[in-house]
């Protein structure tokens, strides 16, 4: 299978076999039926049918410009596997997520990540040495409630089942009672995971064979339940604090898989923009001395509007927005200008910030009325993410001081 890797959100062009792009379209329609893959409600002004994961457009024969928006991860189609890189550094992408809780943090320290390395072999690879670590201290079990038929009475008999068994010459007692298992909720979550890579052709081989010795140790463990998702560890069960979040990503992580014919299409496509906006401000609100939030506003009229700024300082005396896009040159596009001026203007707010991402700490400022708007990035060229949190946390801290009222 030949691998093709592109950038998440930029038009390339690649080859593919008519029936590659059919499956391609078709995965994007299916993750675009799924109202939580956006993240958030429409707009006013927005449509679902303007709304699209992936762009497939043919150029030739087997040439096609392809689009896959806002998402990283890889899309297995019948002969080509297809990777998604993040638009900024894996490191920084991965710090982010860490940050948004979507990913358990001690996991950072555990691998060094090549010039290859990709965002689901990231995840699958902590997730198998999770679990590795996790069965050398063994799987947690609980009481849980079964029927079996027994030689002597436990727990509460089946009068009517049992006085059948007997009168027909079995001796047989049919009853229902409390026995410890591993097959509780936990267990079923990390098990229903294993399976989910498995039946990914992405998994790299050797990642494939451990996966396969722990599916064989989940042998007690049942098919996942609706209810499996809601369940979190606890005191009694921190060993799985950190196999647990990566099995919920790999289960949650918009994967579908499709069968036509013979040919078999598998993804793992996490979106970006909300783990990323989530990261920073959990990133500035332990920083910059004053509360970060995200906090929406009811906008007065005759329909039903809302500002949803992505950050909201303090009381609301400034608000910003991140921009989860490289601005190489540090500059303000116009509609994000303009998003975070009308952000300002129904906070009441004078001052304003842009956060996105590119090589200098610093970008532009504009003034508009009284709205004073300043672009500020997270550096990717920094080597460690931790050093970019704290440039960024430090401008603002600068900016904040002129913004803060004065009491």
């Amino acid at each position: 299978m030949r691998s093709l890797h592109l950038t998440e959100s930029k038009i390339e062009t690649v080859e593919l076999s008519q029936e590659e792009a059919a499956s391609l379209r078709q995965i994007g329609q299916a993750l675009a039926s799924q109202a939580s893959w956006w993240g958030q409600a429409l707009d006013d002004d927005e449509h679902d049918e303007a709304r699209t994961v992936v762009q497939c457009n043919q150029l030739s024969e087997m040439s096609y410009r392809v689009r896959i928006s806002d998402a990283i991860g890889v899309i297995g189609l019948k002969d080509t596997q297809i990777v998604v890189r993040p638009k900024i550094p894996l490191p920084h992408v991965l710090h982010l997520f860490a940050e948004s809780n979507l990913l358990p943090r001690s996991s950072l320290k555990r691998t060094n990540l090549g010039a290859e390395t990709n965002f689901f072999s990231v995840i699958a690879a902590w997730f198998i040495e999770a679990c590795e670590d996790l069965l050398r201290h063994g799987l947690a079990s609980d009481y849980v409630r079964v029927t079996g038929i027994l030689s002597c009475a436990r727990g509460k008999i089946h009068p009517l089942a049992t006085a059948r068994a007997v009168m027909s010459g079995r001796p047989e007692i049919k009853c229902d009672y409390d026995t410890r298992s591993e097959d509780i909720s936990l267990n079923r979550v990390l098990r229903a995971a294993v399976l989910r890579l498995l039946g990914s052709p992405a998994l790299p081989s050797a990642l494939r064979a451990r996966c396969r010795r722990i599916q064989f140790r989940f042998s007690d463990v049942g098919d996942l339940q609706s209810s499996d998702l809601r369940a979190r560890p606890e005191a009694v069960t921190r060993s799985y604090t950190d196999a647990h979040p990566l099995a919920l990503l790999i289960l949650t992580g918009a994967s579908i898989a499709m069968q036509e014919d013979e040919r078999r299409t598998w993804t793992f496509l996490f979106r970006t923009p909300e783990a990323i906006e989530t990261g920073v401000r959990s990133c500035l609100s332990h920083r910059v001395g004053v509360a970060v939030a995200k906090r929406g506003r009811e906008l007065a009229g005759d329909r039903k509007r809302r500002l949803n700024p992505d950050l909201v300082f303090g009381s609301g005396f400034a608000v910003g927005d991140v921009k989860y896009k490289l601005t190489i040159d540090g500059s303000i596009r116009r509609s994000d200008l303009n998003q975070v001026t009308t952000f300002a203007t129904g906070y009441n707010a004078n001052h304003a910030v842009v956060v996105g991402f590119g090589p200098s700490a610093t970008g532009e400022q504009v003034q508009v009325g009284d709205v004073d708007v300043r672009g500020f990035n997270w550096d990717v060229n920094e080597t460690n993410p931790v050093d970019a949190a704290d440039r960024l946390a430090e401008s603002l801290v600068e900016w904040l001081a002129v913004a803060a009222p004065v009491h």
